[in-house]
């Protein structure tokens, strides 16, 4: 069965599985499927999801049902906290990088070729069995905790499942963080399309065509796309910074001079002081968002501290847990906001913020690793399909064996 020797079993317990033991180490890293693991990359995955994390908490702490709900009080968001929202861009270019290193390396390969079903395949052998499990968390939680209509609920579960809850603007998704995960799910249909690019022979025609199509998809109009569920279009600028970036194979950069040091932490810097995104004007803000991330990527992966950093241990395993952190971080907020709220205080709007993050980001990195532990890390193992239908024959061979 695709290769897998008859020997392999399936362990029915999925956390013991991905606890099992190398001398005295926990095994907690990505299982990747190429085989090859680049800290750095996770180290970036980290930015994203902190990013993400505390603009969520912030925002639950200002807006939420359970929040400080004053305009007032929003103006007082510490400036450090009020600048967050680019988790997700940052998340989208390296979508783009690491697939597009994929087909670099089919195209430019000795097998000159990129298996398409195996792509897809992967993609959804991968992918969505967390975010299944995930959406079905949601569901239950609106139908036991707030006590949805059930009709409702199951209409929004079926919205997400099949990834078109941005196509219904009066709908209300069951976790804020859907339309991101329909967006990647576009581009990862368009992927193939769009890789074709690097079948062009000439570096610097290549090269010239990916600049020329970031600039066109940050200064395109794109308003028109969210009343349509095509946020892709939008975000397509970040994308292609993802392919550009390949291309010039930025992850496998040598590591330079003390300089890149400095100029990789002036670049994060600009990341986090730049004007939230609403106040700059609507193209100009995603492509001055772009150069910066370009910027910043291109300096740490010279930069012998950056580099450094990103690919610490800690740094690299949570950055690694990333998807389910993300899947699980909006449903930990919903139920657990309530125990925060009598902490919150408009008399002390830095003391509130801080005691909010420091419990709501302690709950969700214990709630997505639980996740990653029993979901998420055994679907990463491209083999898991098959290892699963062999273990089902044999717990059903065992079940008629057994004395009725």
């Amino acid at each position: 069965m695709m290769g897998v020797r008859s020997e392999i079993s399936f362990r029915p317990s999925i956390i013991y599985s991905a606890l099992r033991k190398n001398g005295n180490r926990v095994k907690l890293q990505r299982i990747t499927s190429g085989g090859r693991f680049i800290p750095e990359l996770d180290g970036l995955r980290f930015l994203a999801i902190f990013a993400v994390l505390i603009a969520h908490v912030v925002g639950e702490t200002t807006y939420g049902s359970y929040g400080l709900q004053s305009q007032e009080i929003a103006q007082k968001v510490p400036p450090f906290l009020a600048h967050f929202e680019w988790g997700v861009p940052l998340f989208f270019i390296i979508s783009g990088l690491i697939l597009a290193r994929a087909f670099i390396s089919g195209f430019r390969g000795p097998k000159r070729g990129v298996d398409l079903r195996s792509y897809y395949l992967r993609r959804l052998t991968r992918l969505e069995p967390p975010y299944i499990v995930s959406i079905l968390l949601f569901g239950i939680s609106r139908f036991v905790v707030r006590h949805d209509p059930l009709p409702g609920v199951s209409l929004a579960v079926l919205k997400s499942l099949f990834y078109v809850h941005n196509f219904f603007p009066n709908g209300t998704p069951l976790s804020g963080v859907t339309w991101s995960l329909e967006v990647e799910i576009q581009f990862y249909l368009l992927t193939p399309l769009m890789a074709q690019v690097f079948r062009i022979p000439n570096e610097s025609i290549r090269r010239g065509v990916l600049a020329g199509a970031v600039v066109l998809a940050a200064i395109s109009p794109h308003a028109w796309a969210d009343s349509f569920g095509l946020f892709l279009v939008g975000n397509l600028v970040f994308f292609w910074t993802g392919f550009l970036l390949a291309d010039f194979d930025v992850l496998d950069a040598a590591v330079s001079s003390w300089g890149w040091d400095i100029a990789s932490a002036l670049a994060w810097g600009y990341v986090l002081y730049i004007p939230a995104r609403g106040s700059l004007p609507a193209h100009g803000s995603r492509l001055v968002l772009d150069l910066l991330f370009m910027a910043a990527i291109v300096c740490s992966m010279k930069s012998r501290w950056a580099r450094a950093v990103l690919s610490a241990k800690w740094i690299a395993t949570v950055g690694g847990m990333c998807y389910s952190l993300y899947l699980t971080h909006m449903l930990v907020l919903a139920l657990t906001s309530r125990l925060v709220h009598p902490l919150l205080s408009v008399q002390h709007v830095v003391r509130s913020y801080a005691l909010a993050l420091g419990i709501e980001l302690t709950l969700v990195i214990g709630a997505g690793f639980l996740y990653y532990i029993a979901i998420e890390r055994p679907c990463m193992d491209p083999q898991w399909p098959s290892k699963f239908m062999i273990f089902l024959r044999r717990a059903l061979g065992r079940w008629q064996q057994a004395p009725q």
